[in-house]
């Protein structure tokens, strides 16, 4: 499967303002609506799996995230920022 559309797209959504929220799962049902709602040809959405949480000092903390799909699956890397007091997509890509 060529990708490359795919990554755009994909791209596309998680810079929308929509992709920011008070915690990851808020985050990720967004983008997963989003996701959704575009058409994008990733086949029917089958599970969601933490793979990595870290806290890196007060302020900042990490999580990481695969959505599974049908036909390709997501890794999603959220950062916490505590000045700004809500969870961001900071990376995306296929696996």
């Amino acid at each position: 499967m060529n990708t490359l559309a795919l990554k755009t797209e994909l791209t596309h959504l998680t810079m929308n303002r929509q992709a920011f929220g008070t915690t990851p799962e808020e985050v990720l049902n967004r983008l997963r609506r989003s996701i959704k709602a575009n058409a994008m040809p990733l086949g029917p959405f089958l599970r969601m799996r933490c793979t990595n949480k870290r806290k890196i000092g007060r302020d900042i903390q990490t999580a990481q995230y695969v959505l599974l799909y049908d036909k390709q699956s997501l890794l999603i890397k959220l950062t916490y920022f505590l000045p700004r007091n809500r969870w961001e997509i900071s990376a995306c890509s296929f696996i």
